[in-house]
């Protein structure tokens, strides 16, 4: 992957029994980071797996800078550290790495 091409990934997080609500309330607070600072970031959303319990997002960058910028931000660090400190996943955090192959991204 090109460093200037866009960067689309999908991030799942198991949560503990129990815990899924303190994890979205932690995981909020990067949604607003990112809502608030990172124009690089064309989509960031959180969604709940109805069926498993898991918290996705789904995001999509304009390019790797964008994705590692991302990373790096202070509200991302703390944000993970907080789960990992209050011990609130059952295990580490997954990410996938997407290519499109297929279909459209909004109908208008």
């Amino acid at each position: 992957m090109a460093a200037t091409e866009a960067v689309t990934l999908i991030a799942i997080l198991s949560p503990k029994p129990g815990k899924k609500d303190r994890v979205i309330e932690i995981m909020k607070r990067i949604v607003d980071g990112v809502i608030a600072n990172e124009m690089g970031a064309l989509q960031y959303e959180m969604f709940e797996d109805l069926e498993t319990g898991e918290i996705c997002f789904v995001e999509k960058y304009a390019d790797g800078a964008a994705q590692k910028l991302h990373e790096n931000t202070d509200y991302f660090r703390e944000s993970i550290g907080t789960l990992v400190k209050e011990d609130l996943l059952s295990k580490e955090y997954e990410l996938r790495f997407l290519k499109t192959v297929a279909g459209f991204q909004v109908r208008t």
